[in-house]
């Protein structure tokens, strides 16, 4: 049996610029109360500690993200969800790296939704949302792919890295974003015969529930697999390596979320157990932990 299933309610659609200026001022004054200082220098430094946050290169999520819907929902995403951003394996700083023509974006964007709390006309206040935000305009908002793991999701940013970074600096727990799904069913299409074996073993290990179908025409063979659930989303990568690491990162998001699936968490986190399990020697891997804690020399405790 699958276990993964998608039992997260339906996020409701943002109705208007006004519930988006309410919701963001309160979280900003709740940054001031908490004696976090917009000071432009203290902002610069905050900034500069976000390559300390958790990171995944968005390139690691191609395969986990397909099947992602094409029609997004405009709707709050927790911020600190938020962990895959284009190239973001490739900079040391991380989240705080920013491209030589949007340098000080961040810290400008932080500033600008200090802002509200400084302006009372109402609707000077909607023109700083959606000078950000984009209420109005779908196709400049901030773009996110949603990935539902066991404990609930986690986000790979597709536009908008500036200005999620400005958020985080702002201390928002939650911003409005266009969010795109996993839609299941759904089909891949690879003509790589070892990429559709690893598919294989997945479905014969209980790990993705669907089939694989053989296609042959005057292009060549192709292998599509067709998929109704799967444990994990990411169970799909064919690399052992992003699979790790993948799992890892959500671990961090969500502590204790990989115990009791289909697939043992330390197959999840460990590749020479993830060897094993996807050898079926499962019962071996156990096995030799056992025989390595016994021949572990004891502890005097007397």
């Amino acid at each position: 049996m699958i276990e993964l299933e998608q039992t997260e309610p339906e996020k409701q659609e943002i109705e208007s610029k006004q519930e988006v200026v309410k919701r963001i001022s309160q979280q900003i004054q709740e940054t001031k109360q908490n004696d976090i200082s917009f000071d432009k220098e203290k902002l610069q430094e905050r900034h500069e500690n976000l390559k300390n946050k958790p990171i995944l290169e968005s390139g690691f999520l191609v395969d986990t993200t397909f099947g992602i819907e094409k029609e997004p929902t405009f709707c709050w995403v927790e911020t600190n969800k938020i962990i895959g951003r284009p190239f973001g394996s490739r900079y040391h700083n991380g989240w705080s790296f920013e491209y030589d023509n949007r340098k000080g974006r961040a810290v400008s964007v932080a500033e600008k939704l200090h802002s509200l709390l400084l302006v009372e006309d109402n609707s000077k206040n909607e023109e700083i949302v959606e000078y950000i935000f984009h209420i109005d305009k779908s196709m400049h908002r901030i773009t996110l792919d949603e990935i539902e793991g066991p404990s609930g999701p986690m986000y790979s940013v597709r536009d908008g890295t500036h200005r999620i970074a400005g958020m985080m600096l702002a201390g928002l727990k939650e911003i409005p974003c266009n969010v795109h799904k996993i839609k299941y069913p759904l089909e891949n299409t690879t003509d790589d015969k070892e990429i559709a074996n690893n598919w294989k073993k997945k479905i014969g290990l209980g790990l993705i529930q669907g089939k694989i179908e053989t296609l042959n025409d005057e292009r060549g063979i192709k292998y599509k697999l067709m998929v109704e659930k799967e444990v994990l989303p990411w169970i799909r990568t064919h690399s052992q390596n992003q699979l790790i690491k993948i799992s890892q990162a959500y671990e961090k998001l969500y502590p204790n979320s990989l115990n009791n699936l289909k697939i043992p968490r330390e197959a999840l986190i460990n590749p020479i157990a993830n060897n094993y399990f996807m050898a079926g020697r499962w019962a071996e891997w156990e096995k030799s932990k056992i025989t390595s804690t016994s021949q572990q020399p004891q502890q005097d405790i007397s």
